[in-house]
């Protein structure tokens, strides 16, 4: 990734920025559109820093940021630049969640066993964690219903009383002519005074 900022490339057009570029891109028409990723692309090959490099920029719907890819590979297309950074950012965003959480990389031990020891125990851990992260989020349409429904459904009064009394260990006993359970004289609180 490069960030669209003041950086100057040498083009056909002069020395423009990133910005500069795709603005010339978007006139003259070579911008793609790619159905795999959803998104709106261009290629252009540069010099910077006296070294032939390959800019790709990228964007997703109409309304959205413009990202820049730059490779030094000039026979790279964007589909397999766009797969490579894909599971680039995911092997970086693993090793960061390992450093940050399992503590990856601190083992101060000298010898070589212990470290491979480590590394290996925090590879385990990470692929443990994850792997539970994946079943324990996973929810079926049906679940997410039945839990959003669970909230919204508001009991009567008697209904209420009813559950407040079995929480209260008061049996609940109904009949034809009353809904609720059988109150004790004493359960009932005396009123309050001002």
């Amino acid at each position: 990734m490069i960030k669209l900022g003041k950086t100057k490339y040498h083009t056909q057009w002069g020395d423009l920025t990133a910005n500069q570029i795709i603005k010339k891109l978007q006139k003259q028409g070579p911008t793609k559109h790619n159905r795999t990723f959803r998104c709106t692309y261009c290629t252009i090959d540069v010099k910077f820093a006296g070294t032939t490099v390959r800019l790709f920029f990228s964007k997703r719907g109409r309304n959205g940021h413009w990202n820049g890819l730059l490779t030094t590979d000039l026979s790279l297309s964007f589909l397999k630049a766009y797969r490579t950074y894909a599971n680039r950012r995911t092997t970086e965003v693993a090793y960061h969640d390992c450093k940050q959480l399992l503590d990856f990389g601190r083992c101060q031990s000298v010898h070589f066993s212990a470290q491979i020891a480590s590394f290996t125990l925090t590879m385990m851990q990470y692929n443990i964690l994850c792997t539970v992260k994946r079943f324990e989020a996973y929810e079926t349409i049906g679940a997410l219903f039945r839990e959003t429904t669970t909230g919204t459904i508001e009991l009567s009064a008697s209904d209420r009383i009813s559950v407040r009394c079995q929480s209260m260990g008061y049996s609940s006993k109904k009949s034809k002519s009353s809904r609720g359970c059988q109150i004790p004289i004493d359960f009932i609180p005396p009123p309050k005074s001002l």
